[in-house]
Order: structure tokens, then C-alpha cells, then sequence
């Protein structure tokens, strides 16, 4: 079983985290990062690339569980990608496996990465929140149940006997494409939404990208699925998945539920209280998913 209350900020380097580990100022010249961001007084580290502990977990949680189409995952292994160098990162190797009368086959190898579905830091700080507010949701929404994982690349067996895979060209990870304005924000709720308008048929901004993601997201045959496997249920409503509105969360789990207008065009909140009620959702719905998650 896993332990859900392992902070992966805990585990990159920077000293046990706390609410008060985290340290925020504005850049006082344009750089790359307009808010400096440190962890116990040392340069803050992004877990979904930096964290062999996530990596790990993600890598004991996911090993041979079966998805709703029938195949399973076989873990391959977490690999360090650049190794040595300062931007190596970790990723999770998998097979996807079909098994038929006693016989394996790959279906797809691919390798995987962590996302954080919490909270942005950076429209925290844009909207006004101070340090030790965003440390506080971070507690919990930098846990286990506040990551997902998607492919970065996908590989399909060669075929006439040829050995090693066939890649899939022009990749776009979904991972990638819904961050921005260009994309979702990172709103894991938005996120939900523009998916299961895909599995339906239906028009949707990340459609690039998610048809790049077909091998995987057939896996799952379905948003219902899609959902179930990944314990996002508290994230729509039981019977018909809709899809919370993380910006009307009401404490006692009182959600309103997305509608088109409330995701094309894509916003998120940009003022202090706005963007704290965004914040709480999550660390309701990342401790709710927590459990589901412990419970596998």
C-alpha cells in the first residue's frame, strides 16, 4: 500500500516541507522564472521530473494492474533520462500487454510522466496568494493523489518479424499541450471536460494531441473508464460523470458542474479569494482521491 502522506517536495533535495518551507519573490529583473521559488532557502525542484521517490511509487502502484479494455501494464523500469546532467529527468517505461490463450503480447511501449493536477503555483502567486497559503494546499495537493500520469512518447512493435518499435511521429503529450493559455491552464477539471468531449466524438482544444494519445486513451474505452482507473470519481458527479467546477467548490463537497461555456473560452482565477476556493477544491478532492487511491 502506499503512503499517502509522503510530500514529494520532501523528496527532491530541499529538506522536509512544510507550509512554511516555501519561500516566494518576484523577479526583480525578466528572467525565465517571473516568481523565484525556494524550498527551505534552496531552489525549488519540479517532482514530476526530479522525484526518483515518485517515480518509484508510480512504478509500484501501476505494475500489473488491468485496464478497462482487458490488457494490463508490465513496468518496464524508471529510467533517468540525461543522467548527469541538469536537465536529466525521471520516466516511467511500460508495456502494454494483451494476454490470449497463455500468450503475452506488447501492444505499445511507452514511457510515461508524472503531472500534477493541484494547483499552480505561478496563478497563485498572480493572483495574490501569499507563501504560506500556497505551502498550506501544498501539504497535500504535492501527494500521491495529486499526480496523474501520461505518455511522452508512444512505441508500437515493428511488424514482418523487423525487431524494436515503430514511434509514433509529431507526439504532442497531453501533459504538455494543457498547461498555458494556449491550453486548459492546467485545470485538471478543464482537462476532464475537453477529454470527455474526445471520447465522445464531440469538438474539443487539446483534439491534436489527444488523438496522438489514441493507443493510451483507448485503453480505457471510455471516459467512465478512463475515470474509474484513475480514481478521479470525486472529480464528477457518480452517475452521469459530469465534471466538477473546482471554481465553485462550497465546503461539504458542494460543487456546481461544468458546462461548454464554462471551458471554451478557458479561464482561470485571477483574483486572491477566486483562485483560493480553485486551491481548497483541489486539497479537498486531492485527499478524497487519496483514499481511493490507498484503497487499490
Amino acid at each position: 500500500m502506499l503512503d499517502i502522506k509522503t510530500n514529494y517536495l520532501s523528496e527532491i533535495g530541499c529538506g522536509k516541507f512544510t507550509a512554511d518551507s516555501l519561500s516566494i519573490v518576484l523577479a526583480d529583473v525578466v528572467a525565465e522564472e517571473k516568481w523565484i521559488r525556494k524550498i527551505n532557502k534552496v531552489p525549488y525542484v519540479d517532482p514530476d521530473s526530479k522525484c526518483l521517490k515518485l517515480y518509484q511509487d508510480l512504478s509500484t502502484y501501476y505494475n500489473g494492474l488491468k485496464l478497462p479494455n482487458g490488457n494490463h501494464i508490465e513496468i518496464v523500469e524508471v529510467k533517468e533520462r540525461n543522467k548527469g546532467k541538469r536537465n536529466s529527468f525521471y520516466e516511467l517505461i511500460i508495456n502494454i500487454i494483451k494476454e490470449k490463450n497463455d500468450a503475452k503480447t506488447i501492444i505499445a511501449q511507452m514511457g510515461l510522466g508524472s503531472d500534477y493536477i493541484g494547483p499552480s503555483i505561478y496563478w497563485a502567486c498572480e493572483a495574490g496568494m501569499t507563501a504560506e497559503h500556497i505551502g498550506m494546499f501544498l501539504e497535500t495537493t504535492r501527494t500521491f493523489g495529486g499526480h496523474i500520469i501520461w505518455p511522452r512518447w508512444i512505441g508500437t512493435p515493428k511488424q514482418n518479424g523487423e525487431f524494436g518499435y515503430q514511434f509514433i511521429g509529431d507526439f504532442k503529450s497531453i501533459n504538455i499541450f494543457r498547461g498555458g493559455e494556449k491550453g486548459l491552464y492546467d485545470r485538471i477539471d478543464l482537462t476532464l471536460f475537453d477529454l470527455k468531449e474526445w471520447y465522445l466524438g464531440q469538438t474539443c482544444k487539446l483534439k491534436f494531441s489527444y488523438d496522438k494519445n489514441k493507443i493510451w486513451l483507448e485503453q480505457f474505452v471510455d471516459f467512465e473508464g478512463f475515470i474509474n482507473f484513475f480514481k478521479l470519481n470525486n472529480y464528477v458527479c457518480e452517475k452521469e460523470y459530469k465534471i466538477k467546477n473546482l471554481c465553485s467548490y462550497h465546503e461539504g463537497d458542494k460543487f456546481k458542474y461544468l458546462s461548454p461555456n464554462d471551458v471554451y473560452p478557458t479561464s482561470i482565477p485571477r483574483e486572491e479569494i477566486a483562485y483560493s476556493k480553485f486551491a481548497d477544491s483541489s486539497l479537498y478532492l486531492t485527499k478524497m482521491r487519496n483514499v481511493l487511491l490507498n484503497i487499490q
